[in-house]
């Protein structure tokens, strides 16, 4: 599996996962909206109420002030679903089953280029990283990566990290804006 196909994988397993949170927390996402507005509204009444001739300055000037701390609470509760849709996505490589896994072992191992250093497999993939590596001669340490898959590769000039969560990581963070069109336009 090349590193494109991977990434194809991960990027398609990641829409999958975006779409699952879209339409489990959209519902939640309106009601907090809602609830948030309302409260917004009720402030501003309330002020408007009780304002005189000079507090009236005052009471915009509070009315913008909860406006943006709305605004503040919705891109809150949007970052939550996003992060979550992450950690689905990871949730959901770490449990491949084991050919996805072994390609996506294999594919990795295909990346250290290097004959000398150590490799710290991830728990949940360590029998598999285990047995491919030594199958390239590839030391591979006793301790390993508590809940993680994948691995990290280290020698005395390089390092590498190609552990499952920051490869999702890092395509989280290279289609987090399509993530969050797909989730709230």
């Amino acid at each position: 599996m090349s590193f494109a196909a991977l990434q194809q994988a991960l990027f398609t397993e990641g829409k999958k996962q975006v779409a699952v949170v879209r339409s489990k927390y959209q519902k939640q996402i309106a009601q907090e909206e809602e609830r948030i507005s309302r409260q917004a509204r009720e402030l501003e009444e309330a002020i408007i109420e009780r304002a005189n001739e000079t507090g009236k300055l005052k009471a915009r000037r509070i009315h913008q002030v909860a406006q943006l701390k709305a605004k503040a609470d919705i891109l809150t509760t949007k970052q939550d679903v996003l992060l979550k849709a992450r950690d689905r996505v990871t949730q959901s490589v770490l449990a491949w089953d084991e050919a996805k896994a072994r390609r996506l072992i294999e594919t990795l191992l295909g990346l250290v280029s290097e004959e000398s250093g150590t490799i710290a497999a991830g728990q949940v993939h360590e029998n598999l990283v285990r047995q491919l590596a030594e199958k390239r001669g590839l030391q591979v340490a006793q301790e390993t990566l508590e809940g993680e898959g994948g691995f990290i590769f280290r020698s005395k000039r390089s390092e590498l990290k190609v552990t499952v969560s920051h490869l999702v990581e890092l395509l989280f963070k290279q289609t987090r804006a399509e993530m969050a069109q797909i989730l709230f336009d």
